[in-house]
């Protein structure tokens, strides 16, 4: 996924105007700051690995060209009338390809979330933990990151499947913790785990108690085919699961300390 900068297109289009209105007899040094822009706009289209590799970044290249002559070769004389009329050619043929090009591209606009922000869920989702970030482990960290595209892109029920490894892997974070760093049980079902940490030294009731609901009313639900979550599920879930790990976390760093 690219994120596509759309002040960068309208700076580009408008460059573009300086070719459509170029004419024979001007004397590119009266008009350097324009060009200067123009060529940079015309560096990033044959850069941008948006449009399909052909006529676009072909004619670029030569418009590109064509503007560092006037910046060098050409700067202090007046654009002879064939150049004048080989560069607006070139640019009518590029244009016509770009409508044809930027049409076909799939560029969407994806609204909020909520209270959550696009930018929030798709590039910085664990934020939510706040100070505590840092002791999340790498693999509940990627959960949590695809639970915030899941969102962003309107998938909820896939939201509550990651959603759930989140907090499984979570969970088998804490028990190593508690366990210091004993084997894991030889299944990984989220149930024996909550069962064997039990038996452990330190052992939160009212966590242990909030994570046995978690499995109960959505992990084992979450499951089966058959159960489809809403946005507004998803986002519900969401707080219970930030929840628990936020509560994890604080019992991790108060164990660590």
């Amino acid at each position: 996924m690219n994120r596509v900068n759309l002040y960068d297109t309208y700076l580009m289009g408008k460059a573009f105007r300086l070719l459509e209105q170029i004419q024979a007899g001007v004397v590119p040094a009266t008009i350097v700051s324009d060009l200067m822009v123009l060529q940079s706009s015309l560096r990033h289209l044959t850069n941008n690995t948006l449009l399909s590799p052909g006529k676009a970044h072909e004619y670029a290249t030569i418009l590109h060209s064509a503007v560092s002559y006037m910046l060098t070769e050409w700067l202090n004389e007046p654009l002879r009338e064939e150049r004048a009329i080989i560069i607006k050619s070139v640019f009518e043929m590029l244009e016509a390809i770009l409508s044809s090009e930027f049409a076909k591209l799939h560029t969407y606009y994806i609204p909020s979330v909520g209270i959550f922000s696009t930018d929030a869920l798709l590039n910085q989702p664990e934020k939510m933990f706040f100070e505590s970030t840092n002791l999340i482990p790498d693999e509940t960290l990627i959960e949590i990151r695809e639970v915030g595209k899941c969102l962003a892109f309107s998938s909820p029920t896939a939201a509550g499947f990651h959603l759930m490894r989140a907090v499984e892997s979570m969970l088998r974070h804490y028990y190593e913790v508690l366990s210091k760093g004993a084997s894991r049980p030889a299944r990984g079902a989220m149930g024996i785990y909550l069962d064997t940490i039990l038996r452990l030294p330190g052992i939160d009731n009212e966590l242990h108690a909030a994570l046995k609901q978690i499995k109960t009313l959505y992990r084992d639900p979450i499951a089966h085919l058959e159960v489809v979550l809403t946005g507004p599920e998803a986002i519900s879930l969401l707080g219970v699961v930030q929840r628990a790990i936020s509560r994890t976390l604080t019992l991790i760093k108060s164990t660590a300390s």
